[in-house]
């Protein structure tokens, strides 16, 4: 069984999932434009977000004081400094861009970048509720560089090193489990680390078991997952109350994958969708399934990218599910219809 490991990450945890839909701040945004405005772009992008529940937004060409910024105005009101680049993107505070096609996920990343910047700034009773926020937080750090085709155990050993709040403890018989020939196929970049971890760790059979010293500080240390039981572990992301709401899912388009490779149409998809797709391997090994043997049998079609996934996963005995990582990052954990095991 898989539980969060303190009753502060349970508490963060629980406002991931629910700040979408509880929390109502005041949003001012302001976006500066990369060189002069163009006021046709500044047009289109204003008349989008009327109806995005924005207290107000005003566009403007930009100058070299300007920074990507959340304000606290008081009183839940807060103001919110973006750019609107050449590529006719929009770029927030948290180094995120959104395109047009997205632009109902913008206020959503806004409430998130609020309500972790309110829980940051919370006073905390005690010391160890401080380390174990301090640990948290430094869990919810990006990845920050490319892992696509670099070895496991490389990607490992840099995430951990880079962590600096979190002490990892490493047994010497994990380096048996990683070959010089494993390499990782994902780009992990943007996942949050607590994530990555969890997730790179699971294919070589090993877990991140969070224990708290005596000092109230945090420490990981790597197990077999075997030797577990019932310990609590750190999980591969954390559920999504409302999947539903994900809008770019349910987005309609146009789809002809009738005699196509299950994977080729899955990389498609996550390519359109810029949503990363991490795969439950150890569970699809087990049930012998080759998504590059895998052929769709669909008649071309108008889909939601939500209703052609669950039918190119279900041709291959698989499944979807909506997850968050630490720092509230959606992505599509893909396992085995059957589960198989952890």
């Amino acid at each position: 069984m898989i539980r969060t490991f303190s009753p502060f990450l349970a508490m963060w945890l629980s406002l991931c999932a629910g700040f979408l839909y509880a929390q109502t701040p005041s949003i001012r945004l302001e976006v500066f434009s990369q060189g002069t405005l163009r006021p046709q772009l500044a047009q289109d992008w204003g008349a989008a977000m009327q109806t995005l529940g924005f207290q107000s937004v005003r566009f403007r060409t930009g100058d070299e004081s300007d920074a990507l910024d959340i304000v606290d105005l008081g009183d839940e009101n807060y103001k919110v400094s973006a750019l609107l680049t050449d590529n006719n993107e929009i770029y927030l505070p948290g180094r995120v861009s959104f395109s047009r096609n997205r632009i109902r996920e913008i206020y959503p990343y806004l409430e998130k970048q609020i309500a972790l910047m309110k829980l940051s700034a919370a006073p905390l009773p005690a010391a160890n509720a401080q380390m174990q926020e301090v640990a948290f937080r430094d869990l919810a750090q990006p990845v920050g560089f490319s892992t696509q085709e670099r070895k496991r155990r490389l990607v490992l050993k840099k995430i951990i090193g880079d962590m600096e709040n979190v002490r990892v403890r490493t047994p010497a018989a994990i380096a048996s489990a990683l070959s010089e020939e494993d390499l990782v196929p994902e780009e992990l970049q943007d996942v949050s680390r607590g994530t990555s971890l969890a997730y790179l760790l699971r294919y070589i059979g090993y877990c991140a078991v969070p224990r708290r010293q005596a000092d109230g500080a945090i420490v990981l240390t790597l197990v077999d997952s075997r030797d577990v039981g019932d310990e609590t572990i750190l999980p591969i992301g954390y559920p999504v109350e409302r999947p539903g709401e994900i809008d770019i899912l349910f987005e309609k388009f146009n789809a002809n994958v009738n005699g196509v490779r299950a994977q080729v149409v899955l990389d498609s998809l996550q390519s359109r969708l810029q949503i990363p797709f991490l795969y439950d391997y150890n569970s699809i090994l087990l049930d012998d399934i080759d998504l590059e043997e895998v052929v769709i049998k669909q008649k071309p079609a108008r889909f939601t990218y939500s209703r052609l996934l669950d039918l190119v996963l279900y041709q291959a005995g698989l499944q979807k599910e909506v997850r968050m990582d630490e720092a509230g990052n959606v992505f599509l954990w893909i396992t085995t219809i059957r589960p198989a095991g952890g």
